[in-house]
């Protein structure tokens, strides 16, 4: 997913998404531990996209935090 998508989703879509991609990670990592994957480039993917999903989550709730005050 790429950074312009992720910044076009509201906050709850972002954090549905990073909850998404944290079950799918642990899942990927028990799969990884019992049979072996071929691609462990996954891994870094997945963990990059769940931190700039967070970063994107914590920008918009200081901008939401700004323009009340």
């Amino acid at each position: 997913m790429k950074v312009t998508e992720m910044r076009e989703m509201s906050i709850e879509e972002l954090k549905n998404k990073v909850q998404e991609h944290k079950r799918t990670l642990n899942k990927m990592k028990i799969d990884h531990a019992v049979v072996g994957i071929e691609k462990t480039s996954e891994f870094k993917r997945m963990r990059r996209e769940i931190a700039q999903m967070l970063t994107i989550i914590t920008e918009k709730e200081r901008n939401n935090q700004s323009e009340s005050k």
